[in-house]
């Protein structure tokens, strides 16, 4: 596989991630309706009375694929148009998708912020670093 096509199979990963993850909130939501867990308030507005924590939790999980996951798919795309696709940006993309997917488990699973706060950290410094493996590229390699 060409280097920079190499760029495109943790993209794909997380991508598969993120329908998962949307998947689940469509069945908590749609399961809870049903149950009456879930006010028709909260599904047309976000307003009236919370679900339970779960629900919430996955909702929320869901929307913040939507915060450092999109600077990891711009960096991706980045350095796939500048042509900054090395095995240090596949290695970190890889990494990225791997922490994010242990941050979902532990999200998912306990949500305890004292265990899943490390993967979140580290998922958000492999994104800098992606970045600034695209400036040494683009930037300070021009230069």
């Amino acid at each position: 596989m060409a280097m920079t096509s190499a760029i495109v199979a943790p993209m794909c990963a997380y991508t598969l991630l993120l329908f998962g993850i949307w998947a689940l909130l469509g069945y908590v939501r749609i399961s809870g309706s049903v149950r009456g867990m879930i006010s028709d308030e909260y599904l047309r507005v976000g307003q009236g009375p919370l679900p339970p924590a779960k629900i919430v939790d996955v909702h929320h999980h869901f929307s913040n694929q939507f915060e450092v996951p999109l600077l990891f798919y711009l960096g991706c795309i980045t350095a796939l148009a500048t042509q900054s696709v090395d095995g240090a940006m596949v290695t970190l993309a890889w990494s990225f998708v791997a922490l994010r997917v242990i941050h979902t488990a532990l999200v998912l699973v306990k949500n305890d912020p004292r265990t899943r706060v490390a993967p979140y950290v580290l998922s958000t410094l492999t994104v800098w670093a992606m970045w600034a493996n695209i400036f040494r590229h683009v930037v300070w390699t021009a230069a």
